[in-house]
């Protein structure tokens, strides 16, 4: 078989996968890409990981989870006779724009006036929500990769605390790294002694 033949076949190939739809080519790939559910919650990443640089002009703090902004529809109304669990985020319709808060005590609201919600058990919250990553309990700054700002993540809330759907991978042992997340150039990169 030519070379010309080879690649025709590859052609062919390639147009038969644009005309299937995607669970199709799923389930004839080696390579799986998620499927988007009704029940998916998105968020965008507002500030990424940061290492600590005592040397720099300010200091700069270490940051060890992200922050990230959940989008409008992965947040529910408040309602009355729900039980909420600490660190659930609801929102609220007041004068055509909604405002977050976070739950502080677990509790089963019991008032139809959605404006009592900022009492002892709510807390005023701003767009952006800590998260780590699901199946990470390490420092996630001994990882790699880092996701960036403006990503935008499939999230999940665990025991009122959100956290990312992703993979990553630990890369540091006993102080030791063999990769490190060089920010700067946004990629991982080895590290040599």
């Amino acid at each position: 078989m030519s070379i010309s033949d080879k690649a025709r076949r590859f052609d062919q190939a390639a147009m038969r996968e644009r005309l299937q739809g995607p669970d199709m080519i799923q389930k004839n790939k080696a390579v799986r890409y998620p499927q988007k559910t009704d029940s998916s919650i998105f968020a965008q990443v507002t500030q990424t990981l940061q290492r600590a640089d005592v040397l720099a002009d300010p200091p700069v703090e270490e940051r060890r989870k992200y922050r990230i902004r959940l989008s409008e529809e992965a947040v529910e109304d408040w309602a009355a006779g729900v039980s909420y669990e600490v660190g659930t985020v609801v929102k609220i319709l007041a004068e055509g724009e909604y405002a977050y808060f976070e739950c502080l005590v677990a509790h089963t609201s019991n008032n139809d006036d959605a404006t009592t919600a900022n009492t002892g058990l709510w807390e005023p919250v701003e767009d952006d929500i800590e998260a780590g990553v699901l199946g990470f309990t390490g420092n996630l700054l001994e990882t790699i990769p880092w996701f960036q700002v403006g990503d935008l993540v499939e999230v999940v809330s665990k025991s009122g605390e959100w956290l990312i759907k992703g993979t990553v991978t630990r890369t540091e042992k006993d102080g030791k790294y063999s990769l490190v997340w060089d920010q700067d150039k946004k990629r991982a990169m080895a590290v040599f002694k």
